[in-house]
């Protein structure tokens, strides 16, 4: 199918209005064009603009009813043509690889939108009505009230550019004067991002032909939407898929793929996000692949496959009931219910009282959380989704003083009285995804944070040696140097994790010396001069001795960082700072427990904290139809 995630029961999308920029034209530069007079004949249902720039879009001219198309001349470079159903294409994920991929040098996005009026919404709402059952009316009333804005940082990638961009917004892309003026404006490529199936007279314009982000994979799961129907069937694998478009559903020729796991705990929105991430991910690659290449045939696919249509309410109703009840029954297994009353217990009751404790005697703790991965792609002991972490960082930071680590350290060292505890955002390993994901969302909450990299991995093709059995591992990738250096700038702390990320305690002296002076003299090279700590990898109490805490002292290091748990207070040895391992598949009530300095390992030995342990797949019974 044609669209990357069309929700036939948004509570919008029977009600959305009809875009249309009502800002009037002045100042409006009108670029000459052969090509106006051909457009000019467009109806008022054409809704056509034009930016200059990457940012914003200039009004539309609107003169007698009818709408003057300033559209530029032609200019040298691949011209994109984005089909989509999504007004926002050009300000989130997608618009931002589109303007972070060398060789786009123009966009016309042709955007399809609902009519607005009410006859046409209360048409919608009775067909829905008709191919659903009356279901659909308590389905509908409970989407409006149940659904909530989500919190979407804005996207953020490196070396993102201007480029003009053109809009043709109109109530079919297939009318024959979206047709026309897509003709006239002659992209060399066309793509297909959350737009309807698209048709040959619309797909077959561009000169190198058009091509689809299918948040699934062909051709086992051609059609949509995203996620629901392998969760339905039991499946264990999500897939992405770029492919050529032709006359058959989703059955063109293979450009890339890629696929990762689904989890005996996935829900639809978290199966979602990941085909979402997955898409996008398998989108960027095979974008840079097809702008060097326009003409990439591609392979073939099996035309074997199954193509599934927009699920029923009774279906989604289905699929819901059997996640729920999977849920509950996880929920209430002995080992979970012990934890959820440990945990409760420690929240409700002893933390206030502790807390009281420590504000009356100025003695709150530093607890500096760490993470390491920050994606929808895989769920282990190294990964937090987006959603959670956003979720953590509301909570953290409602009852933290949150600083940087340079601050904390004065703090530390400074000896006076905390009244309020303190906290500090930590991220080892620098992956892409702090840069993409964790950034933006501690942006949002005013709170820098400190990468702790290992120099020798950034700006190459190297992977860490833990993800080789990730299942993501094509796109658990490493942040390059820029990337740094922009964290930096916006005020984050960055810190040294060797070169190689190696493990400190079974090095010799010269392997030490290697390892933790070019570390350091690699970072001082391009940040100057300025403090700088280490967290030694992998974090444990046995992973670092005395000899190499005598080299990190000798090199100039002003701190070391474990990371086995525990909080630190005022006059901690620096070079023996505590880290809370935050950034993991916790339950709610687990992480919140975290969040607060409690370990429940720590009390209670038989309750196992279970790190980087190994995802548990749907089995074929779990969901199965």
């Amino acid at each position: 199918m044609h669209y990357f995630w069309a929700p036939t029961f948004s509570a919008t999308s029977l009600y959305t209005q009809h875009f249309r920029d009502t800002t009037r034209d002045a100042g409006v530069r009108r670029t000459n064009c052969p090509r106006d007079a051909a457009c000019a004949t467009l109806t008022p249902s054409l809704d056509v603009r034009i930016s200059d720039n990457g940012d914003q879009t200039m009004p539309r001219n609107s003169v007698g009813g009818q709408s003057n198309v300033l559209l530029t001349s032609m200019s040298p470079g691949l011209r994109v043509a984005v089909f989509t159903t999504n007004p926002n294409v050009l300000d989130d994920e997608w618009g931002a690889i589109l303007r972070a991929t060398p060789g786009i040098d123009r966009i016309l996005v042709c955007l399809q939108t609902p009519p607005s009026d009410l006859r046409s919404a209360a048409t919608r709402f009775w067909k829905n009505i008709v191919k659903h059952g009356v279901l659909f009316i308590p389905y509908r009333l409970w989407a409006v009230v149940a659904e909530r804005p989500q919190h979407q940082p804005p996207e953020t990638r490196f070396g993102q550019r201007p480029i003009p961009v053109e809009t043709i917004t109109a109530h079919s892309i297939h009318s024959n004067d979206v047709v026309q003026a897509v003709r006239v404006w002659a992209p060399d490529i066309g793509l297909s991002i959350g737009a309807p199936v698209l048709r040959e007279t619309i797909f077959s314009i561009p000169r190198h032909g058009t091509l689809n982000i299918h948040c699934g994979e062909v051709p086992d799961f051609r059609g949509a939407p995203p996620a629901f129907w392998e969760l339905f069937t039991g499946a264990n694998r999500i897939g992405a898929t770029f492919h050529r478009i032709d006359r058959g559903l989703d059955t063109g020729h293979v450009v890339d793929r890629a696929t990762v796991d689904l989890y005996a705990v996935d829900t639809l929105d978290s199966a979602s996000a990941r085909a979402f991430e997955l898409g996008a991910a398998v989108f960027e690659r095979a974008l840079l692949r097809l702008i060097a290449d326009p003409d990439l045939g591609g392979i073939p696919q099996d035309m074997r496959g199954v193509a599934y249509r927009q699920p029923l309410v009774a279906t989604r109703m289905a699929l819901g009931l059997r996640l729920a009840l999977a849920r509950v029954r996880r929920s209430i297994a002995l080992r979970s219910l012990v934890k959820a009353v440990a945990a409760a217990l420690l929240l409700g009751i002893l933390r206030p009282i502790r807390d009281f404790v420590r504000r009356t005697r100025g003695r709150q703790p530093i607890r500096i959380f760490t993470y390491h991965r920050v994606t929808n792609l895989c769920r282990d002991g190294m990964t937090i989704s987006p959603e959670r972490f956003n979720a953590q960082m509301e909570y953290i930071c409602q009852r933290h003083e949150m600083v940087s680590l340079e601050e904390a350290l004065s703090r530390i060292n400074s000896g006076v009285k905390l009244r309020r505890p303190l906290g500090v955002v930590a991220f080892d390993d620098a992956y892409k995804s702090v840069y993409t994901h964790a950034a933006p969302v501690l942006r949002s909450h005013g709170v820098v944070g400190v990468c702790f990299a290992a120099t020798g991995l950034l700006s190459t093709d190297k992977r860490y040696a833990h993800d080789e059995e990730c299942p993501a591992c094509d796109f658990t990738t490493v942040m390059g140097w820029d990337a740094l250096i922009e964290l930096h700038a916006g005020g984050w702390s960055v810190g040294s994790h060797t070169v190689d990320h190696v493990r400190l305690s079974a090095c010799d002296q010269a392997t030490l010396e290697n390892q933790l002076g070019g570390s350091k003299n690699a970072l001082e090279s391009v940040f100057g001069s300025i403090p700088l700590a280490i967290a030694y990898p992998f974090g444990g109490v046995a992973d670092i001795n005395e000899q190499a805490l005598s080299v990190i002292k000798r090199l100039g290091y002003v701190a070391c960082l474990g990371d086995f748990g525990g909080e630190n207070f005022v006059g901690a040895d620096p070079f023996a700072l505590n880290r809370i391992d935050i950034g993991a598949n916790h339950s709610t009530l687990m992480w919140k427990l975290y969040a607060n300095g409690y370990d429940l390992a720590s009390i209670w030995p038989r309750i196992r904290r279970v790190k980087r342990s190994s995802p548990e797949k749907y089995e074929p019974n779990c969901v199965g139809t």
